[in-house]
């Protein structure tokens, strides 16, 4: 299981993919993660908006950056789509 980490991670397509590889056939692996658009326009009117976008630029961004990552940050990283489409490509291995 993953809580809000995977995009913090500095390689996290890879992360998702060492993940699968390691799970047993039929196993199942469960992430949770922010649910927000990429667009910032797309997330007026939320209230944690503002809030979430500092946490990515503050924390994820840097922890991906220090660890020679892309520094996508929580929006950059699943909204994007890499991730996304990362998860749906291992899932059918």
């Amino acid at each position: 299981m993953a809580v809000d980490s995977i995009h913090d991670m500095a390689k996290p397509e890879e992360t998702l993919a060492g993940i699968f590889a390691c799970l047993k056939p039929g196993g199942v692996f469960s992430m949770l993660d922010i649910n927000g658009e990429s667009r910032h326009v797309d997330n007026i009117g939320s209230p944690a908006a503002a809030v979430m976008y500092t946490i990515s630029m503050l924390h994820c961004t840097t922890v991906s950056l220090a660890g020679k990552g892309p520094g996508l940050g929580a929006f950059g990283c699943w909204f994007c789509g890499r991730v996304h489409v990362s998860v749906i490509r291992c899932d059918s291995l």
